[in-house]
């Protein structure tokens, strides 16, 4: 994500066309930011049809450093992970978002989400790294790249600290978070 041009608004001129060109970019962003609060309450109800009509036939959805492709496989992958968890709670925060072109994006979301394990309620904070594709004028996921910082059972929280193994599944060895600060120099 570019900062600077991302916090530069667009100065708009008396042309038509370039007041309608920011008109539809403000359209395009507004259309992306629902499908991102709309993907989360799917996943939360369990809906499985509303998840994968959020995703291109093709989309890819990367959890833990595996591509999940295709709405057969996301369907496998999800009511698998519907099964697993009796609940989720996925609660998008910040959102940005780079229109590209007039059928391709990008974005940055960050989240907690609470998620009910079999043996256990898991908390965690994640980043969803997103690409956009509009087909017959939708927006949905090309590819969504799930990112922990923490995902944790709720009694481990506080031992957290600087400890950078930070996701600690039930029944798995903890591992390092997928994503982290960058480190600051001396």
């Amino acid at each position: 994500m570019d900062v600077i041009r991302q916090t530069t608004p667009v100065t708009l001129t008396d042309s038509g066309a370039a007041q309608r060109a920011a008109l539809q970019s403000l359209l395009d962003e507004a259309a992306i930011r629902n499908l991102v609060s709309l993907y989360a309450i799917a996943r939360d109800d369990h809906d499985i049809e509303a998840v994968l009509q959020c995703f291109a036939p093709d989309g890819v959805f990367v959890s833990r450093g595996r591509e999940i492709v295709g709405h057969d496989a996301l369907r496998a992958w999800y009511l698998g992970n519907m099964r697993r968890n009796a609940f989720s709670h996925h609660i998008p925060h910040l959102c940005v978002v780079e229109i590209e072109s007039a059928d391709r994006a990008s974005g940055i979301v960050t989240g907690n989400g609470e998620f009910a394990h079999p043996d256990g309620l898991i908390l965690g904070a994640y980043r969803w790294y997103d690409d956009y594709v509009k087909i017959d004028g939708r927006w949905v996921f090309a590819r969504r790249d799930h990112k922990y910082m923490y995902a944790v059972p709720v009694e481990k929280l506080p031992d957290l600290g600087r400890d950078p193994l930070r996701i600690r599944m039930h029944g798995s060895e903890p591992i390092e978070s997928e994503w982290r600060p960058r480190p600051l120099e001396p």
